[in-house]
């Protein structure tokens, strides 16, 4: 059988072509070799699962109306959509790689602090403290453009901040 983690995912069946039964030896390494296929076996299924939830969520991302970027604990941003792209008049690949004061810049800042004054203040102090910034977002030969920013912290188990999530919302109909 090819188990692991107590969970029996086949069976490999050995056929040799002499007669004679099989030593202990042979059987230790059989189970050996089992145990290593099993533990491809679950990798492959693994990373099958890893590839199609990444999809989902790179599909999510790319379809939604409001801008998403990721940012590092660093401020650099690790991912946008092509709606803050287009929000912000820049190509995706003058974005991603970029610190997030680069490239998120208040003309007029209206509500709260900006997210790096947040930071230095401290924030985030637990998983759910979510921050909003609101204000006229500067864009490159346009006009600034009012949004409202959601910043959503990802925290590891032990309260290390692994990315920020942000949300960009154009607010221009509700002012």
């Amino acid at each position: 059988p090819m188990v692991t983690q107590n969970q029996v995912l086949g069976v490999i069946f050995i056929f040799r072509g002499y007669p004679g039964i099989f030593s202990s030896n042979d059987r230790n390494i059989l189970s050996s070799f089992a145990n290593q296929a099993a533990i491809a076996v679950r990798n492959a299924q693994l990373y099958s699962t890893v590839t199609r939830n990444k999809q989902h969520l790179d599909t999510i991302l790319d379809s939604a109306a409001d801008g998403i970027l990721i940012i590092g604990p660093n401020q650099v941003i690790r991912r946008s959509n092509p709606a803050f792209s287009m929000m912000i008049s820049l190509p995706l690949e003058e974005i991603q790689g970029k610190l997030h004061e680069e490239i998120v810049k208040f003309e007029r800042l209206t509500h709260d602090t900006k997210l790096e004054d947040a930071i230095a203040g401290g924030w985030p102090l637990t998983p759910h403290a979510q921050l909003y910034v609101e204000g006229d977002l500067i864009r490159k030969d346009y006009p600034s453009l009012p949004v409202g920013i959601t910043y959503a912290p990802v925290l590891s188990p032990d309260n290390i901040l692994l990315n920020i999530i942000a949300t960009v919302r154009d607010i221009t109909r509700f002012r």
